[in-house]
């Protein structure tokens, strides 16, 4: 049992040792198994950063071939403009992208991308270069071909070599417009200021084109412009014969009326010289600035429309590199240029292109102020055309984002209107100072002979222009003022010359009215001005209204003491019975009889062709009155016989008694004057 015992505890003591040794070998294996679940997580985060730095290499690693492009490929071609883009491109994204949490912070990569930034302000340092070079290049090459064109025209011409040269770096203006903003700028300036030489240049060709018809008015002196008011002493003698009759198919104002209906019977060639007429040469003045300011806003609208292009400032267009469009071998819409775009929202960039307009067009408000000045010198009535030329180009943009073009018509219509206005003042000092000797107050006043050719000036200028436009108010204006001083100034010398009160006076001064509104009425209406139709039935009232007047005192002389009786024969109806006038002493049928006795058919054939040489005295054949007078004369006469035989019917029917001539009398009387005179 002791031996057993022993035993039992040797074992036990065995077993404890070995118990202590799985125990210990236990511990070693969990030891073991966590070493290995760490490692297992330290070769997943290294693989995982692995790819996070391929990643990254990836972003910020731009191939060296692209580099080399961006610093030494050349930018003529458009091949070699979208390959450089390209390069561009890639650089771009690495210096805008963002990195992780960490990764921004690294050296290796604040090293890489300030590198990059490096590349990228050299490239950028380059274009801005090259595109200044560019500039300087294509205006020089554009000025030398232009300085072997001869003389001057006015037809504009477009900078087309320039555009398609330049269109293909539309991109690269991107990149400076969004990584250099202070060269973007600049590199506008300087495209403006390399361009203002060459359109310095077209529009002087234009200018100078339309001042030649300016310089064929200016060779006549103003005293030949037969429309316009002037002093009586300055105007020529042909001006002062010179009026449109009723019988003159070849009168000025005929041609003038033949010329705004666009006839060539308006424009007859003149028989002095083989030189052009007046009417033609006005003609081609007023259409050769409307054709100048036409090129000219086209050249202007162009201009802006392919800056606009180029540097990409239209609203429509990309707004960052990466969204460029297309690289153009040349500007693929040229018809697109002419035309009219919306109005730019953003103030900035229209303030910058407007800017940019006046530096490129600096000289051309100054040049146009002094052609206008030079035209209107030459020929005032010029001002009407040059008015509608540039309201129709005012118009036309309106609304557009063609500020400059706004902001210089509306310069301009300013000055002309004004310099306009200033014509009309003294047209009408000049109408208010005529004066008429005694002698000559009989016969058509010289400012009434001149509106009407004054007023197919006008018309002929303002051609084109709308009924609702500034241009036709100002004209309609004029016409306003000049009539309305035109008939204060006859009313003024009309009443000069019956200060005296005497009855010759009196009836010389409606001959005045009669011979003056006859011819306002007669040429302002044959000629179709209806815009002068208020003042033309006004010119017809007062002279129908004059000549029944004269009418009326001159047919008193023939049968004074007749036209007396029954007067009164006729005011004592008003107040008595027709049958009562007979017992009144101043009427009765002795003294009837009487006075008809006095009043033969001899006597009254005397009587009338005393009267005809009296009314054919009053009246020229210059206005074809005296045949319209001498109708109104017998149809006053025959009104007043019929008007004598009814009172004699009424307040004498018993009296067996009536007048010793007939209407059939008069009637033959008449036409046979009319016959031996020939009218």
């Amino acid at each position: 049992i002791d031996k057993s015992m022993v035993e039992l505890d040797k074992t036990e003591s065995w077993l404890s040792l070995y118990g202590a040794e799985l125990n210990s070998m236990g511990d070693d294996i969990r030891e073991i198994e966590t070493q290995n679940r760490a490692l297992g997580i330290l070769n997943s985060n290294q693989q995982a950063l692995i790819v996070e730095l391929d990643e990254l290499l990836t972003a910020i690693s731009i191939p060296r071939k692209c580099l080399d492009s961006l610093q030494y490929d050349s930018m003529d071609t458009v091949d070699n403009v979208l390959r450089i883009q390209e390069a561009a491109e890639m650089l771009q994204k690495v210096l805008k992208s963002k990195l992780g949490d960490g990764l921004s912070e690294m050296r290796a990569v604040q090293e890489r991308v300030e590198a990059y930034n490096a590349y990228g302000n050299k490239f950028s340092e380059r274009v801005f270069n090259f595109l200044k070079d560019q500039f300087d290049y294509q205006a020089k090459t554009w000025m030398d071909a232009r300085m072997t064109r001869k003389g001057s025209s006015l037809t504009a011409v477009p900078h087309d070599t320039i555009e398609d040269q330049l269109i293909k770096y539309q991109g690269l203006n991107l990149w400076e417009k969004e990584m250099e903003p202070r060269m973007y700028n600049e590199l506008q300036r300087y495209y403006a200021q390399a361009m203002a030489p060459l359109y310095e240049r077209d529009v002087t060709d234009l200018i100078d084109a339309a001042r030649s018809y300016y310089a064929v008015l200016r060779k006549r002196d103003v005293d030949e412009l037969e429309y316009v008011f002037k002093p009586d002493e300055s105007r020529p003698a042909r001006a002062l014969a010179y009026a449109p009759t009723l019988r003159g198919d070849d009168s000025r104002p005929h041609r003038y009326r033949h010329m705004l209906r666009g006839s060539v019977e308006g424009s007859p060639t003149s028989s002095s010289g083989g030189r052009n007429s007046v009417d033609e040469d006005e003609k081609a003045a007023d259409d050769a600035f409307a054709t100048m300011m036409s090129q000219t806003i086209m050249v202007v609208s162009r201009e802006q429309n392919y800056m606009s292009d180029l540097f990409e400032l239209t609203s429509s267009g990309p707004k960052s590199f990466l969204e460029r469009g297309v690289v153009y071998s040349a500007v693929p819409n040229k018809s697109d240029l002419y035309s009219r775009r919306d109005k730019i929202r953003d103030v900035k960039i229209s303030k910058k292109i407007l800017s940019w307009m006046e530096i490129i067009f600096e000289t051309l408000e100054p040049s146009l102020v002094t052609l206008l000045e030079y035209g209107i010198k030459s020929d005032p009535t010029q001002a009407v055309s040059i008015l509608s030329a540039t309201e129709f180009q005012q118009e036309k943009w309106d609304g557009s984002d063609q500020e400059f073009t706004m902001r210089l018509c509306k310069s301009l219509s300013q000055r002309t209107t004004k310099m306009f206005e200033s014509f009309i003042s003294d047209q009408i000092r000049i109408v208010e100072e005529t004066k008429v000797s005694s002698k000559k107050r009989r016969g058509i006043l010289s400012f009434f002979r001149t509106f009407p050719l004054f007023a197919m000036r006008m018309e002929m200028a303002a051609v084109n222009v709308q009924p609702e436009s500034e241009t036709r108010a100002t004209v309609n204006g004029a016409y306003e003022r000049i009539i309305k001083t035109m008939m204060a100034s006859l009313d003024t010398i009309a009443k000069e010359s019956d200060q005296t009160g005497d009855d010759k006076e009196q009836l010389n001064a409606t001959i005045m009215y009669i011979e003056n509104m006859h011819h306002m009425y007669h040429t302002l209406r044959t000629n179709k001005l209806h815009v002068l139709e208020k003042w033309i039935k006004h010119a017809k009232t007062q002279y129908d209204n004059s000549l029944n007047a004269y009418i009326r005192v001159i047919i008193r002389r023939p049968l004074g003491r007749l036209l007396e009786f029954f007067e009164g024969v006729e005011n004592m109806t008003h107040t008595s019975t027709p049958e009562e006038v007979s017992f009144h002493m101043n009427y009765n049928k002795t003294q009837l009889r009487k006075v008809i006795s006095m009043y033969p058919p001899k006597e009254i054939k005397k009587s009338l062709e005393q009267l005809y040489k009296r009314v054919d005295k009053h009246f020229s054949e210059e206005e074809g009155l005296l045949q319209v007078v001498w109708r109104g004369i017998q149809e006053e006469f025959i009104r007043q016989h019929e008007k004598m035989e009814d009172l004699i019917h009424k307040c004498y029917p018993d009296a067996g008694v009536q007048l010793e001539f007939t209407i059939q009398d008069l009637l033959a009387m008449m036409s046979e004057l009319a016959r031996k005179v020939n009218i």
